[in-house]
Parts: C-alpha cells; sequence; structure tokens
C-alpha cells in the first residue's frame, strides 16, 4: 500500500471512481494507523464537481 500525499500529517488519498466504498475507507484507515497521522482525505475527482469526505482516527490524540 502506498499512499498518495501526506502532507502537514494529513494523508491525501486520491480516486477516479463511481463512488466511494468500504475498501476505499478501509484503506485510508490503514494509512493512518501505519502513518500514525489522525487525518486522511479521500478524494474522487471521477465526477462533476469533487466529493471528498474526511476521515479521522479518533484513537489518535
Amino acid at each position: 500500500m502506498i499512499c498518495e500525499f501526506a502532507v502537514k500529517n494529513i494523508i491525501l488519498e486520491i480516486e477516479t471512481v463511481e463512488c466511494f466504498n468500504a475498501s476505499h475507507y478501509n484503506q485510508c484507515i490503514n494509512y493512518l494507523k501505519i502513518s500514525g497521522y489522525k487525518l486522511a482525505v479521500l478524494a474522487n475527482f471521477n465526477l462533476i464537481s469533487l466529493e471528498y469526505k474526511r476521515i479521522i482516527d479518533s484513537k489518535k490524540k
């Protein structure tokens, strides 16, 4: 697994899919666990307008 970008303790995962599914969220959660970061942004560029979701690892302080 390789994350797209990690900037200032935020992981940015870029997708081009019809819609997000559980595997996209799980992948971001895994990136957060491995990196120790608290926040990931899952972005979908396949739609007319940008769709994004913030994923927070609530176990991190």
